[in-house]
């Protein structure tokens, strides 16, 4: 007698749900070809729904950002007008100084033109210090948003691939052989679905 290698695997469904059947036992099918779909009502829901969620996520990131950039802002723009203060209390306690020596106004004159200069100085140490904490607090908070972002794309790479394994695809090229269930069947998950042979080997 003869001995025939033939190859035959043997497709199981990757998820629950309802089989629409694209070939016949018997159809020549290519490496590749669709044999067969499974629709999941739930798993298109889920990626509906997080797909929203990423889009909402996108929003949110791009609003903070945003955001981030009009406080940067608006506090570099009171450090300008402190430290311009500053400059101004300078040059009048420079001022008075030069009068007090020409004995033209009272030295206590000079004390208060001081105290004004100092408290200028406080005002511009401590913008600067709360504005390098702010900077710390708003880049925390776009970096933990996009994390939040990037592990909800993970979610949606994931629904993606888990909705294109729903479409069987052909292991091989030949011939498709047993076909185990029926049109619009409800199928198990790793239920055996039909198998191709190949006999070119």
């Amino acid at each position: 007698g003869t001995v025939d290698a033939v190859i035959r695997p043997t497709l199981y469904s990757p998820t629950v749900g309802v089989i629409s059947l694209r070939v016949r036992a018997g159809d020549v099918v290519e490496e590749s070809e669709l044999l067969a779909e499974i629709d999941n009502p739930d798993l298109r829901h889920q990626l509906e729904q997080e797909r929203s969620r990423l889009l909402q996520f996108e929003n949110e990131l791009t609003r903070l950002r945003i955001s981030t950039n009009q406080q940067k802002l608006a506090s570099e723009q009171d450090l300008t007008l402190e430290e311009i203060a500053l400059g101004a209390a300078r040059r009048e306690r420079e001022r008075v100084a030069e009068a007090v020596l020409q004995q033209v106004i009272r030295s206590m004159d000079l004390d208060i033109a001081r105290d004004e200069e100092a408290a200028a100085m406080t005002r511009v140490q401590h913008s600067r210090s709360r504005i390098a904490l702010e900077k710390q607090r708003l880049d925390f908070e776009l970096e933990s948003k996009a994390l939040e972002l990037a592990r909800q794309k993970q979610a949606v790479e994931e629904l993606d691939r888990q909705v294109a394994e729903s479409r069987i695809l052909s292991p091989t090229e030949g011939v498709v052989g047993n076909i185990l269930v029926q049109e619009r069947d409800n199928v198990a998950l790793n239920q055996p679905l039909m198998t191709v042979v190949n006999s070119s080997v």
